[in-house]
């Protein structure tokens, strides 16, 4: 199929890697390419499949956000096929996918070399998608590599006998009848020698007694190695009974949390407020809104001028297993234009994430244009 070629990338992606997708658009037109992007370029009252086949044949190349939830998404499975159809050998680089979270493709993705994004840093992250983008471009590095370090392996020393010549040490005494026996010559090997005289079995036992500890030394050994035991083992305990403490404590936090928040929110979780955003208040009545986290969609309804008939419903998406997370309203003006911007404060457990609806004078924008941290 002939491509129309007027923009560089079309970005396929799962609407819960929307802020990856978000993010590499805005580098790649930061660095002079131009980009489609759902969010940005398909507006609200147009047909979704046309929009997706029209930026398919519009785009050169398409990237594919590749995390574990690319194949829940139905429609961006068919907006990378109809790439690869058209590159099924990968010759032409039609289809990047660019790897955000750590994940294991099946099929047809798996055999596509990635852009690997997956504990890098932005400044990393970004100097690797922008060269990875470049077709036909080598990634060989700008300076020389380290020379490798020889791994030298010592060979083990052959093992000898011991030395049979060397005599433990022993007393002046002992060392005097040693010396006397040492000068007589040694009988062959088949003459029975003659049996030790007593005074001989005196020097030996005396020698053997000299080198073994006192009672005094055996106790004080035996004492130390019964005090480090104890200790490990109260260590140990302590160390079971912090963790128990502190699974106990937590696993009791979350549940006041949850109890505190059906109290206060509600189920499912629902917060209301007024304000004057200049929409079709001319009743001298503020607008009434409404706010509830539907089952991990934020849902709010802007009753204008307080007027149940003129309503308008706005929506964004939150991760996964935060259905019961509660989200507030405020309204600042973030960018400076005089009009009150609607902002969404989801309260996560890890901390609040505001979602920013630009106000535009007659209705706020459909979707979040920034999203802050």
């Amino acid at each position: 199929m002939a491509r129309n070629s007027s923009k560089d990338f079309f970005i396929s992606y799962n609407h819960v890697d929307r802020e990856w997708a978000e993010w590499i658009a805005w580098h790649l037109e930061d660095a002079g390419y131009h980009v489609i992007m759902r969010d940005w370029d398909f507006r609200p009252g147009s047909n979704f499949v046309l929009q997706v086949q029209k930026a398919s044949q519009e785009a050169k190349r398409t990237i594919l956000v590749l995390s574990s939830n690319s194949s829940n998404a139905s429609f961006s499975q068919a907006e990378w096929a109809a790439t690869f159809r058209n590159d099924p050998n990968g010759v032409q680089e039609l289809l990047i996918p660019v790897r955000v979270h750590t994940c294991e493709p099946e099929g047809l993705l798996g055999s596509l070399v990635d852009i690997n994004l997956i504990g890098c840093d932005e400044q990393e992250a970004k100097e690797k998608l922008l060269e990875g983008v470049k077709s036909g471009s080598r990634h060989k590095p700008l300076h020389a590599p380290q020379f490798p370090k020889h791994t030298i392996r010592i060979q083990p020393r052959f093992p000898t006998s011991p030395d049979l010549t060397r005599q433990p040490q022993v007393s002046s005494s002992s060392s005097r009848v040693r010396a006397s026996v040492s000068h007589r010559s040694l009988p062959p090997s088949d003459t029975i020698l003659p049996p030790r005289s007593d005074s001989e079995h005196s020097i030996a036992s005396s020698e053997s007694d000299s080198n073994a500890p006192s009672p005094r030394v055996r106790r004080q050994a035996k004492r130390s190695r019964t005090t480090s035991q104890t200790w490990l083992i109260f260590l140990g305990a302590g160390m079971f009974a912090t963790m128990i403490v502190w699974v106990i404590g937590s696993f009791t936090l979350a549940w006041g949390i949850d109890r505190y928040n059906d109290l206060r929110y509600g189920t499912p979780r629902t917060f209301q407020t007024d304000a004057w955003v200049g929409h079709n208040e001319q009743s001298n009545r503020p607008s009434h809104f409404i706010v509830t986290n539907y089952r991990r969609q934020i849902v709010v309804c802007e009753l204008e001028g307080g007027d149940a008939r003129k309503i308008v419903i706005y929506s964004t998406a939150i991760p996964m297993n935060e259905d019961t997370t509660p989200a507030t309203l405020t309204f600042r003006d973030t960018n400076n234009d005089g009009k009150p911007d609607m902002v969404i404060t989801v309260h996560f457990s890890s901390g609040n994430r505001d979602y920013i609806f630009l106000n535009n004078g007659s209705t706020f924008d459909s979707s979040p244009l920034q999203v802050s941290f």
